[in-house]
């Protein structure tokens, strides 16, 4: 675009004080950079912004000083650094910066298909010409790329905390309509400031971590400006392929972690012992699923804060975006209401739900536990706020079979045949041996629960063993028509119709695999 009709688009929104001569009016112009008052913007097209002690913006181009930027026109108030992202926004979709940049943008996510995250982001490094600093949804510093070690030094201590707050966070009114930040910050060992660009990596609104660019060798710029959340979001996706999470996890962390990955059990004591924590030989692992939109990472923390107290030993960890606890309990704690009921006080206190898996003794154990806690919370209508895998064990043995519509056949022809008598004749048959199985057969408990006279129970129990033949304080007759009970509210659950068609083949299976586990 020529330099007059830019600084003519440019004048729409912006109070411009300007003076171009004829003799440069018509320079294209095909970028638009941040300089220091004594650097020349000497690149071929580049016309350079300089800001003022005055807030107003010097506009140059090669050794000719154009005029000024003063304010926005909507504003009278002096530019900022806000101000300053949103003219480099405004100039990149005059120039139509994003179609420009954008084949390079494509060749990194093709690139970024088969390379490792190490590699992705080095790459978008060197496009960008400055280094990049990680930072985790927490404001911690995950990892620094810089071309030398005493540059990374440099950044991480400008970087670092003051008073505890992480810098991330210490100028949240400077965000744009991109979702980019500009901060200007002076370096430790530098008597100047530079601006850095923040972006969040996100992906399908799900934050990641957030990506900041530091402009220590190449000046920003409108391209930067606008590859930024571009290359940002080509990571987010590389993160989420590769199971790659942003957290500063600590090595009491990693200890959990560990326990997900190997299967060694001659590495874990040392480890353990090291990190000063009991190697646990009694435990439940917790697959903690946010239900308020909180990220895995806060969860974590605030579960940290919520669970440590209350239990011997809690580990916790994010693994492939999930956050995991380890508890170490006994088997007598474990069978206890209140195990449960503290679970229960601590995810509504975390907006969370648990799914908890069976107790177990070996440290190996692990990732089995792991797997069916994946299995168990994929299983469908869970209302509740705690869910223990081994009360879903028939659920999820069901979900194995490979259709559903042959489960019918294994109901208990006896319950079968009380259904049918109960839709003919209006009566509560099948309703009466279901809270009968539930309370344990304890005929007192039973009428209880069904506001019934004993007498009246007695006799529902010896019609519906003339009905059937069946006897129903018999133990392994009580287990085969509990049994068909959790047959028939799987069928519920997965809404099963009836009139489906019975498929006449079967299709082979293999052995349980791991790989069935679509983990």
């Amino acid at each position: 675009m020529k330099l007059k009709e830019l600084l003519k688009h440019i004048a729409t929104n912006w109070e411009l004080s300007v003076d171009v001569s004829q003799e440069i009016s018509d320079k294209s112009i095909e970028n638009v950079k941040l300089l220091n008052a004594s650097v020349k913007a000497n690149e071929y097209g580049t016309l350079g912004v300089v800001k003022n002690d005055d807030g107003t913006l010097t506009i140059r181009l090669d050794d000719f000083v154009l005029g000024q930027i003063n304010h926005r026109r909507s504003s009278n108030q002096a530019v900022d650094d806000k101000d300053i992202l949103q003219l480099f926004n405004d100039i990149a979709d005059l120039l139509m910066l994003k179609t420009v940049v954008q084949h390079n943008v494509s060749k990194q996510a093709i690139n970024a298909i088969n390379d490792d995250f190490g590699t992705c982001i080095r790459q978008i490094s060197e496009m960008l010409e400055n280094p990049l600093i990680l930072f985790d949804l927490s404001g911690k510093i995950i990892s620094t790329i810089a071309t030398d070690e005493s540059m990374t030094t440099t950044l991480e201590s400008a970087f670092k905390p003051i008073h505890g707050e992480s810098w991330l966070f210490q100028q949240r009114d400077l965000a744009n309509s991109y979702g980019l930040k500009i901060h200007l910050r002076r370096l430790a060992t530098a008597a100047q400031t530079i601006p850095v660009l923040v972006t969040s990596i996100t992906n399908h609104e799900q934050s990641l971590g957030y990506l900041a660019m530091a402009t220590v060798q190449t000046p920003l710029n409108a391209k930067v400006v606008t590859m930024l959340p571009m290359l940002a979001e080509v990571l987010g996706q590389v993160m989420i392929k590769q199971h790659v999470t942003l957290s500063a996890s600590s090595p009491r962390d990693e200890l959990l972690t560990m326990l997900l990955t190997e299967q060694q059990r001659s590495l874990f004591p040392a480890q353990f012992a090291k990190q000063h924590v009991t190697l646990p030989d009694a435990m439940v692992l917790i697959r903690c699923e946010p239900e308020s939109g909180q990220s895995a990472t806060a969860l974590k923390e605030r579960l940290k804060y919520l669970m440590t107290p209350l239990f011997k030993q809690c580990l916790f960890t994010i693994f492939h975006h999930q956050c995991l606890a380890l508890i170490s309990i006994g088997l007598q704690a474990y069978n206890c209401d209140s195990f449960k009921n503290k679970l229960t006080k601590v995810a509504e206190q975390a907006g969370c739900r648990f799914i908890v898996s069976n107790y177990y003794t070996r440290p190996e154990d692990t990732i089995a536990a792991n797997m069916v806690c994946t299995r168990t919370s994929k299983l469908r209508d869970h209302e509740e706020t705690v869910v223990f895998c081994e009360d879903e064990f028939f659920d999820l043995v069901l979900a194995r079979v490979h259709h559903i519509e042959i489960l019918p056949f294994f109901i208990n022809p006896a319950l079968r045949a009380l259904m049918v008598y109960d839709k003919q004749n209006h009566t509560e048959l099948v309703k009466t041996l279901d809270v009968y199985l539930e309370s344990t057969c304890n005929l007192t408990q039973t009428a209880k629960s069904l506001f019934v006279h004993p007498n009246t129970l007695r006799n529902r129990l010896m019609h519906i063993t003339e009905l059937t033949g069946i006897d129903v304080k018999n133990a392994e007759t009580c287990f085969k028509l509990a049994s068909s009970f959790k047959v028939r509210a799987f069928l519920e659950k997965n809404k099963y119709v009836i009139d489906q068609s019975i498929p006449t083949t079967d299709q082979e299976s293999d052995e349980f695999r791991l790989s069935d586990l679509d983990l």
